[in-house]
């Protein structure tokens, strides 16, 4: 015979006696559980309402260990600039009426500089002027590049070399940056054919060439899309640069060296063009030139290259010589600001040269290095740093995020990876806990607009 059930109540406490059949002692939705001390006489037990089971998806799972732990942020990386201060002092008009392009060195004790003349009735193209001191200049010889515009001559040991763009009548290799030789840098001058070729569709011009602690050569110049480079166009352009043993055999970088940068030179229309570089202090410097304002650059080894920003000069097509207590004298193109200098000779219509001594105070020690941008995680024992931005076209995004894990405390980097958008990236910290980070959005810079990432890192 089944055993008498009973059921107790006391205020709004249910007691029950826990058996086989407890449930059937409390109403609806509640369950009998145990009591100890048994309580009521013989009631051990306590109706409680049974909790509806929470039964979730795997995806619903995942959706709330990432809403619980995630940490998202956006990443961006700041343009490569260190401050400096340039002050210009006595800028004076060298040239008016139909002169650009100029390019000076030193030798046998005096200045030679190889000018560009166009416009006049004479022939046009670069001839040579010769200067003591770098401001008043003669004629040295007639026109030895017959229209040839943009060229740098380079001292080496034996003679003088001048890199040039083969200008557009020239059927043969135009469009790429050539070379002529000279034992005296005035007279019997020799083509020696090309030195950069382009690439397919583009134009190579304005090439400066610098010599390294090694021994080894460095050529910067910039290439535009064919048939843009006159006015009124404003074509897109990148600087690029090439290594070399003897100066006549290059090997070009894959990458451009300085490309244009809304929050640097700020222009919608990304040029920079004609770098000019020299030895300087303990590395580098170059100026290049974008809108018609002239922006400089430093290097340690003349290949990695921090932008110094705008030097304060309205101008383009730079070239420059060192000067005592690392001043610069800078001679450069365009037109004439009575506010900075006398104005009284310039002649109507475009090609003046100018030249001013450029002072820069900047050190150029290294200092400490700032970390990149970074977000935070795990409490602040780690941080994910955005390193750079990889093109990548096989990837929908059109490129991937370079990212690095480090440790807060002891500056450690613990991991380096790539992360392409639509595929996790896994991590695992020394505890043993793992996470994942997602990329989530991503700016590769075209155009010199901003380079930015935007992560999601759970665990």
């Amino acid at each position: 015979m089944g055993r008498m059930r009973k059921r107790m109540q006391r205020g709004s406490v249910i007691y029950c006696e826990c058996g086989t059949w407890n449930n059937m002692q409390c109403p609806d939705g509640f369950s009998c559980e145990d009591l100890i001390p048994p309580q009521a006489g013989y009631a051990t037990g306590i109706c409680k309402r049974i909790e509806p089971l929470d039964i979730k998806t795997p995806e619903e799972l995942e959706k709330e260990v990432e809403d619980a732990l995630k940490v998202e942020g956006k990443l961006e990386i700041k343009p490569d600039i260190t401050e400096a201060k340039f002050t210009m002092l006595n800028k004076t008009l060298l040239f008016t009426g139909g002169y650009a392009d100029a390019s000076v060195i030193q030798i046998n004790g005096r200045y030679l500089m190889y000018l560009n003349k166009f416009g006049q009735a004479s022939a046009t193209g670069v001839f040579v002027l010769s200067s003591q001191d770098g401001l008043s200049w003669k004629e040295e010889t007639d026109v030895i590049l017959d229209g040839v515009a943009v060229a740098r001559a380079v001292r080496f040991s034996n003679g003088v070399r001048v890199y040039y763009h083969q200008p557009p009548m020239k059927n043969e290799d135009k469009g790429a940056i050539v070379s002529s030789f000279s034992s005296d840098g005035l007279s019997s001058w020799q083509y020696e054919g090309v030195r950069i070729r382009p690439r397919s569709g583009y134009d190579a011009a304005g090439p400066t060439v610098i010599q390294l602690d090694n021994g080894t050569y460095r050529m910067f110049f910039y290439e535009i899309k064919e048939g843009t480079d006159a006015p009124p166009n404003v074509p897109a352009a990148e600087i690029y640069g090439a290594s070399s043993k003897d100066g006549l055999t290059w090997n070009r970088d894959a990458k451009a060296t300085i490309v244009s940068e809304m929050n640097v030179e700020g222009d919608a229309i990304p040029t920079v063009r004609h770098p000019m570089a020299l030895k300087w202090k303990d590395g580098y410097l170059m100026f290049y030139w974008t809108h018609q304002k002239i922006y400089a650059a430093y290097s340690q080894d003349g290949f990695s290259w921090k932008k110094l920003g705008y030097t304060g000069i309205k101008g383009a097509d730079p070239d420059a010589i060192p000067l005592s207590e690392g001043n610069i004298r800078l001679y450069f193109g365009g037109e004439c600001i009575p506010s900075e200098q006398d104005c009284s000779k310039v002649l109507p219509g475009p090609g003046n040269v100018h030249t001013t001594i450029l002072k820069i105070e900047w050190s150029a020690e290294q200092k400490k290095k700032e970390r990149p941008p970074g977000l935070l995680f795990e409490d602040g024992k780690y941080i994910l740093v955005l390193n750079d931005i990889a093109l990548d076209q096989t990837v929908p995004a059109g490129a991937c995020a370079l990212i690095e894990i480090v440790k807060i405390e002891s500056e450690a980097s613990l991991q380096k990876g790539k992360i392409c958008k639509g595929s996790d990236y896994s991590w695992v910290s020394p505890e043993g806990k793992q996470f994942k980070i997602r990329l989530l959005d991503i700016a590769p810079g075209y155009s010199g607009g901003a380079k930015w990432a935007n992560f999601l890192i759970f665990g």
